[in-house]
């Protein structure tokens, strides 16, 4: 009887050490996988938070390819973020409530103001379709109030005016809010326009975004449009945006070229955008001198540092490889620390339930 309940107590004691054994490395796994969490999530952080700007030895192709694989942005995509949050500061659906509640509660003249207000930014910014959905409702919702016909006419003209990529691409999906009277005068003007066929490669080689009163074109199509004055805006990876108020008539036969983001030699090219999150996408190889592979520095894209570009074709090679970022250094260095905890654990008797790391 005796001898029996030893060996129950042995079993116990035996079970309390080894649940107590299971529970430190539970404990010690969950840091370490949650260790793993934090870095990787760091990593991806920082790669997509990189802006990468393109030289002019880089095909266009393979700089989408590289963007692609490196899960970041390009120096164009990083300026029309930027140009639609600017945009919405002005904060239009704000102007659009109070206007639309002066117009319901019968006060005509401030609420004339208060849409002549937003029709008045028309071409002060890039804006979104809803945005430009709500400058089209205010020029309409003035142009149904006004009682001369001269300008109720340069309302219309106007409104289609500023809307007529859209409108030529798809019907306006308000229109419905307003009486039919007024809609068929709108169709009307836009039957007498003049259109004009743009070639927008031929107008800006070197710029891959193109927007027309902030919606955005597909630069390969030749498109029709009326004769107008529009909000044309350029973007571009490799050279300096381009914005101006201007007709179609006057851009037409032009080529637009703005000033490179990059300059030197391609051996030792050097970036002209001081943001620290802006880097030089990496060069498949140089007219004179044959660097490392695209995808080589795609899969290496976090230790390629622009200043080395300042140093010969040997220095940058040698830096580029060991040039890691010190977050990572450090991370990698507590994995190894939290591994060798780990693994000598289940050795050391004499461990609590409590680690700091």
């Amino acid at each position: 009887m005796m001898k029996q309940q030893n060996s129950k107590n042995l079993i116990r004691i035996f079970e309390k050490n080894t649940g107590k054994k299971m529970k430190q490395k539970n404990k010690l796994l969950t840091q370490f996988l949650a260790l793993i969490f934090c870095v990787q999530s760091s990593f991806a952080t920082a790669q997509n938070n990189t802006i990468w700007i393109k030289s002019a030895y880089t095909p266009f192709q393979e700089f989408l390819v590289f963007i692609e694989s490196s899960h970041s942005s390009s120096y164009a995509s990083y300026l029309l973020s930027q140009k639609r949050e600017r945009a919405k500061s002005f904060k239009l659906k704000n102007k659009l409530l109070k206007a639309q509640e002066l117009y319901l509660s019968g006060e005509s003249a401030r609420s004339v103001q208060a849409f002549r207000d937003i029709s008045n930014l028309a071409y002060q910014a890039d804006w979104d379709k809803e945005e430009r959905r709500i400058i089209m409702y205010s020029l309409l919702r003035m142009a149904q109030m006004e009682e001369e016909p001269e300008k109720r006419k340069a309302l219309l003209l106007s409104a289609s005016d500023f809307f007529t990529a859209e409108t030529n691409k798809e019907s306006y999906s308000d229109y419905n809010l307003f009486p039919p009277p007024l809609m068929k005068e709108l169709k009307e003007i836009q039957k007498k326009k003049n259109d004009l066929s743009l070639d927008w490669n031929q107008v800006f080689p070197n710029h891959e975004i193109i927007l027309l009163n902030g919606q955005r074109l597909e630069k390969n199509q030749i498109l029709s449009l009326p004769q107008a004055v529009y909000k044309i805006t350029a973007l571009s990876s490799s050279h300096k945006a381009w914005s101006k108020n201007i007709s179609l008539s006057e851009l037409a036969g032009q080529t637009i070229k703005t000033a490179s983001l990059t300059r030197g030699p391609c051996q030792k090219l050097e970036l002209l955008t001081p943001n620290k999150n802006v880097k030089l996408a990496p060069v498949s190889s140089c007219p004179d001198l044959n660097v490392l592979s695209l995808k080589t520095k795609a899969e290496n894209a976090l230790t390629f540092n622009p200043a080395d570009l300042e140093e010969s074709e040997t220095k940058t090679a040698q830096k580029t490889s060991s040039h890691w970022p010190s977050w990572l250094v450090l991370g990698a260095g507590v994995i190894a620390l939290t591994l060798a905890i780990l693994l000598g654990g289940s050795e050391d008797n004499s461990q609590t339930d409590d680690y700091v790391y």
